[in-house]
């Protein structure tokens, strides 16, 4: 059993290593949410990404 582990994990270690591309442009976080509708506002996160043309 730890043959088997130590051989995943020298798989998994180039993969983990590896720099991750972010997912978002720009992150807002921690801040009041309004929709604009009346309701009430929520607490939370905004991720915005630019999308390419």
């Amino acid at each position: 059993m730890r043959f088997f582990r130590l051989i995943v994990s020298l798989l998994l270690l180039p993969y983990l290593a590896t720099p991750q591309t972010p997912r978002a442009d720009l992150l807002l976080r921690n801040g009041y949410l309004y929709d604009g509708a009346g309701n009430a506002w929520a607490f939370g996160d905004v991720a915005v990404r630019v999308g390419k043309r």
